[in-house]
């Protein structure tokens, strides 16, 4: 028992940690730590994580064009973790989430899809805004966090209006490949 309760004890403070480490982010921006990031190795990163929280419930598949650009590794390693983590909880039962990343118009595109409900059109920009959420269980912070993340590092957040190839939700965050207007 006291090790079943530790365990809770430990995910409960990083569970705690998490959250105040993101209201701090909200609040006051961070500086961002520039080094060159690999896009499939930050994917690999993240999924590798997800997986060992979900077990077999989700097919999660990646697809990454070798790329590497500036960037905070650590806050766009939280940023696609939010988007994942989003894409698993809206298809609780096990689902389908596909994460990529692609180059557009000069910059890095971290694209998830999955085979959820979708976000519908009167929600797209409000899912943005901090403290707002559909779920019970849910801060409202996750992709708050993503909108600033990305607007640190000059980039943005796109929802587009139709549904993902897996008939769900495609949201994709934006970064500048050659050298972010960020705040270094």
């Amino acid at each position: 028992d006291a090790a079943r309760f530790a365990d809770r004890i430990g995910a409960g403070a990083d569970e705690a940690d998490e959250f105040l480490g993101s209201m701090l982010t909200l609040a006051s921006p961070e500086r961002l730590s520039l080094e060159t990031v690999d896009a499939s190795a930050l994917i690999a990163e993240v999924v590798d994580a997800l997986r060992e929280t979900v077990g077999e419930r989700h097919a999660i598949t990646t697809d990454a064009d070798p790329i590497r650009f500036p960037g905070d590794r650590v806050k766009l390693r939280q940023a696609l973790r939010n988007f994942v983590a989003n894409a698993l909880q809206v298809q609780p039962d096990g689902g389908r989430v596909h994460v990529e990343a692609s180059l557009a118009d000069d910059c890095v595109v971290l694209r998830v899809t999955d085979a959820g409900p979708g976000i519908p059109a009167a929600l797209r920009k409000r899912v943005l805004e901090p403290f707002y959420t559909t779920r019970a269980d849910g801060t409202g912070l996750g992709l708050a966090l993503v909108s600033t993340i990305a607007g640190l590092h000059g980039g943005s957040v796109e929802i587009p209006p139709t549904p993902s190839a897996l008939g769900g939700a495609d949201v994709r965050l934006r970064i500048p490949h050659r050298s972010p207007t960020a705040r270094t």
